[in-house]
């Protein structure tokens, strides 16, 4: 476990306590006011750059259409007859691919349901995944007493964190 900081400053009363409460309001205070400033700084050096990328993304998708429509259009001479399925240009390949594939039902009449139905008459559970079962901590420490919960190798660990939350007065000028 770490050791907690150590305190830059002493307090010595109550009064110290109030005060140091004060001024970790107004840093509270500072600290949202910068982040707000610092969203807007970032916000506009987007805003500079949005256009612009924009613009690009806009050439790149209507480049990418010519092509892939060219291509199409000339599959016969691009892919030399069919014994390939890409052409090599000086600066680049277009071609197409298979993606990995996914299952997909037959027709609209195949649903899901039926689909495992099917799966489950013909093969068992032979395709269908167990899901691992998971632990339910929460009933565990609701239900099993503190000698039940260290016969199953458990505890409940406790861990005690300090807070200190200012109170935020309507107007600045009641902060003490």
């Amino acid at each position: 476990m770490a050791r907690p900081k150590q305190a830059k400053c002493t307090l010595q009363s109550i009064e110290d306590c109030t005060r140091a409460m004060g001024e970790l309001l107004l840093a509270n205070v500072e600290i949202a006011a910068i982040e707000d400033e610092q969203a807007l700084a970032v916000a506009g050096a987007q805003a500079k750059f949005e256009t612009r990328l924009d613009a690009a993304r806009e050439n790149r998708a209507a480049l990418e259409a010519a092509l892939r429509e060219y291509y199409y259009a000339h599959l016969a001479e691009m892919e030399d007859g069919g014994n390939r399925k890409h052409c090599k240009l000086a600066n680049g390949v277009m071609g197409r691919r298979f993606g990995a594939g996914k299952l997909a039902p037959l027709n609209r009449s195949w649903t899901w349901d039926k689909i495992k139905s099917a799966v489950r008459a013909l093969h068992g559970l032979k395709f269908f995944r167990a899901a691992d079962p998971e632990l339910d901590k929460q009933a565990i420490k609701d239900k099993l007493d503190a000698e039940q919960q260290a016969k199953v190798g458990l505890r409940v660990k406790n861990e005690e964190t300090f807070y200190a939350e200012p109170a935020r007065p309507d107007a600045p000028s009641e902060v003490a």
